[in-house]
């Protein structure tokens, strides 16, 4: 019996100590794997939650939006965990009232048994009052159309929109804006853009730069692109009656639009070079003023084409006592001549010196008209007084003169 033993006991015994050697490393290397820890740092998507429905994140911006977290992982988690997407959470409730909160990032996707070794330092978060607003919106054209292409009639749907977002900013806002590159019409379409915010600095943002909404988000853009071929530019001109009172001059006189594109068409084989408004009274006036007058079309006009226009006057006093007159002749300033021709129809004007400006070196005085911008057809222009390069607020008579402009032959 005892020999038997010994002899079952001792049988393939080099394969026994090599089976208990195999399973003892086994057991080993999966403990020490355990206990091992490999260092690595990851990603983590910042996300808000739990935020008041009455405040908002006013410096969104500042916020990053992934943050890096340290870690220590066992050895055999460590590709498991560097395919995994993490969160980190800026847990918002009980923040109820507007103010600058230190925040710290809250890690719910870590695994057991892994250690963190760094964090991110926690978040400033600043919280305002939600505030909301309706206001206009434009579209800003940018750029030039291609080619010979001219812009015809567009239109924006909605024209106003609702701006909400931190009530610091939302009092800024001047305006909601759709940016229009032109480069990239050809014809005529519809298009689904983008509103942005303009604030009353003058400068645009997308709203979740300012963490503010928009809605909607996108307004419909309408445009018609014509060819120039097919459209005819006419200068819009006011019909002035009347002259300012003695002791007063107009310094300036503008008017919107100042050209009309007139299909070709319409004309109907009339030589057309300019529209007239309906008259504006200059009698009487001693302040500057605006009037809306009709614009005076010499066909039906058709949707599309503006009916009024926005006439802007500039009066300024003189200086009042006994005035000597100078003659001087006119001449002309921003001028196009190589496609246009310009007559001056009044040859001389009367510049009233003020008292005490009698001896005043007439070489120096001058009288300009300014035609800049103006195209063919028949204008009313205020004369302006220089002396030397400085415009002076002088009495001239008459306050407007006739140019007549012509277009070149082979333009």
């Amino acid at each position: 019996m005892g020999s038997w033993l010994r002899f079952s006991l001792f049988k393939n015994l080099e394969l026994k100590l090599i089976s208990f050697v195999l399973a003892l490393a086994t057991v080993l290397i999966v403990h020490f794997s355990f206990r091992s820890l490999y260092p690595m740092s990851v990603q983590a998507k910042v996300e808000v939650r739990n935020l008041a429905e009455n405040l908002v994140v006013a410096n969104r911006e500042e916020i990053p939006e992934t943050v890096n977290l340290g870690l220590q992982v066992p050895l055999q988690l460590a590709d498991t965990i560097r395919n995994r997407s993490f969160t980190a959470l800026l847990n918002l409730s009980g923040f109820d009232l507007p103010g600058t909160y230190s925040v710290p990032y809250e890690f719910p996707d870590l695994t057991p048994g892994v250690v963190v070794t760094s964090r991110p330092r926690p978040a400033r978060v600043r919280l305002e009052r939600v505030a909301s607003r309706v206001v206009e919106a434009k579209p800003l054209e940018l750029g030039a159309l291609p080619g010979s292409l001219v812009l015809g009639k567009t239109s924006l749907e909605p024209e106003l929109v609702k701006v909400s977002g931190p009530e610091s900013v939302v009092e800024r806002v001047r305006q909601a804006v759709v940016e229009v590159r032109l480069s990239e019409l050809y014809s005529s379409q519809e298009l689904r853009l983008p509103v942005m915010v303009e604030l009353d600095d003058g400068q645009r943002y997308p709203p979740s730069r300012l963490s503010m909404t928009v809605v909607p988000a996108e307004v419909t853009y309408r445009v018609e692109v014509r060819n120039q071929e097919d459209l005819l530019v006419l200068n819009v001109t006011p019909e002035l009656r009347g002259e300012v009172p003695a002791g007063y001059r107009i310094e300036r006189i503008t008017i919107e639009p100042r050209e009309v594109l007139v299909p070709v068409r319409l004309l109907g084989g009339k030589e057309v070079y300019e529209l007239r408004t309906d008259p504006v009274d200059l009698s009487e006036r001693r302040e500057s003023f605006e009037a809306k007058v009709r614009i005076n079309y010499p066909f039906p006009p058709e949707a599309g084409l503006p009916r009024y226009a926005r006439v802007s006057v500039t009066i300024k006093q003189l200086v009042t006592g006994e005035l000597t007159a100078v003659r001087v002749k006119p001449e002309l300033v921003g001028a196009d001549p190589e496609r246009f021709s310009y007559e001056l129809q009044t040859q001389e004007v009367e510049v009233y010196l003020p008292p005490g400006m009698e001896q005043v070196d007439q070489s120096e005085l001058r009288v300009v008209v300014d035609v800049s911008g103006l195209t063919e057809g028949e204008h009313r222009l205020p004369p302006e007084p220089l002396l030397g390069s400085e415009q002076v607020a002088w009495e001239v008579r008459p306050r407007l003169v006739r140019v007549r402009i012509s277009k070149k032959e082979g333009d």
